[in-house]
């Protein structure tokens, strides 16, 4: 007989055990052995029901398979579920992006033809300048331009609940990335307040003393160096032409001229012997007096032993004009080998920066952390369409406010080469 189920088998199992316990439970009470027809019936049943064990063993297996394999298709099933909510979720954010993007998206360029234009801003573009000119009250500065662009990368509430994304804005990281002074580790303050007082302590005498004995007074004094912030400005022509382009390396070209026109003018007047007059940071080589003409290695190594002396310590480097880095490129170590003062960009581990804004032949050794550069506020971009116009040009007049200052005038030592 076949079964359809477990339970059937069940059922069947219990008669026979219940048949047989009946058997024996009647001989019991006659006290007597099982006729032959009770035995052939007990032995009967027994084989059935080790047969219907053997039955219900494999369908219990045969149900065991039947549950992995439909487990199998529920994780199938849920991670095909996962993957289309994700794929959904991820269509749905790219769709807001997009809208967003067009919607709300920051425009240098845009901003400057709506100035020629005499076109209102969109309130997202204002909401950036309104950014802009915050910033630069609250740095203690003043503005004139039609447009102030914020230094740092951030988003800006417009009508309190849509956001402007102004990436492409970011001004400090280009502006270091670029200027030679901070990547030979002179150090950049951003978003300071009105005048910046830094302290300098001179002196380190130090001594051993008893364990109960009172400290000595170490001889230390304290000086300070003042940052102020100062006006540089810069401008740039741009073709009309070129203000109609609406792509993305279009504006970074325009930013990176921008960055530019204020990087040479902020390198070059440090790097300079301005003596910190006409409202300018004064130049390193300012006060310092070259006595010669290094022509050797001797010479360099000499004025290299001099900064430290001065006991700096961060890691000095060089900073020197394209022709001083020709000049040690070509100069020999000695007559008695055939090594080059300057390999492989460095003059005997040190590193060399070189660019056009050090005076010609000229060059600077020193820990830069010892120069300190300050910067209040971001750009405020005057825009003007008059001068220019007959070139079929605009001019973007671009003011932002800078200080630089020596903490340590002993951690430079300058030089120059035929």
């Amino acid at each position: 007989m076949k079964y359809k189920n477990s339970l059937e088998i069940q059922d069947r199992k219990s008669l026979l055990q219940k048949r047989c316990k009946e058997i024996i439970k009647q001989c019991r009470e006659e006290v007597r052995e099982m006729n032959e027809e009770e035995k052939e019936e007990v032995e009967n049943a027994k084989s059935e029901i080790e047969q219907l064990k053997e039955e219900l063993k494999k369908l219990q297996q045969r149900l065991q398979e039947f549950d992995e394999i439909e487990k199998e298709i529920e994780d199938v099933e849920e991670e095909e579920k996962e993957e289309i909510e994700e794929e959904n979720e991820n269509k749905q954010e790219e769709i807001k992006s997009n809208i967003r993007m067009k919607k709300e998206k920051f425009s240098l360029i845009s901003a400057i033809n709506d100035v020629v234009n005499n076109r209102s801003f969109s309130q997202a573009t204002q909401s950036v300048i309104n950014e802009g000119a915050n910033e630069m009250r609250k740095c203690g500065v003043s503005f004139a331009g039609q447009i102030q662009l914020p230094i740092e990368s951030r988003d800006i509430t417009v009508a309190g609940n849509d956001v402007v994304g102004v990436d492409a804005l970011e001004i400090e990281a280009p502006l270091r990335a670029k200027n030679v002074l901070v990547n030979a580790g002179a150090k950049y303050l951003t978003s300071l307040q009105n005048d910046v007082i830094i302290p300098i302590m001179n002196g380190n005498n130090v001594a051993w003393a008893d364990e109960t004995a009172s400290a000595e007074d170490g001889g230390a004094t304290f000086s300070s160096v003042k940052l102020s912030p100062k006006r540089l400005t810069a401008f740039v022509d741009v073709s009309k032409q070129f203000l109609n382009q609406t792509s993305a390396s279009a504006e970074q070209m325009l930013k990176n001229d921008l960055l530019n026109a204020i990087n040479t003018k902020l390198e070059s007047t440090i790097l300079g012997d301005g003596a910190g007059s006409d409202n300018q940071p004064k130049g390193i080589f300012n006060g310092k007096t070259i006595d010669a003409t290094t022509s050797t290695f001797a010479q360099l190594t000499a004025l290299e032993a001099g900064v430290e002396d001065a006991n700096t310590l961060g890691t000095p480097c060089y900073v020197m004009s394209n022709g001083s880095k020709g000049a040690f490129r070509a100069m020999a170590k000695s007559t008695k080998n055939t090594q080059l003062v300057m390999e492989g960009g460095e003059i005997d581990g040190v590193a060399v920066r070189n660019t056009s804004n050090v005076k010609a032949n000229h060059f600077i050794f020193g820990d830069f952390s010892n120069l300190v550069i300050g910067q209040w506020g971001g750009l405020d971009v005057i825009v003007d369409p008059y001068t220019v116009a007959k070139e079929g040009k605009v001019r973007l007049v671009v003011n932002a406010y800078f200080d630089a200052q020596v903490t340590r005038d002993e951690a430079f030592a300058v030089g120059k080469t035929a």
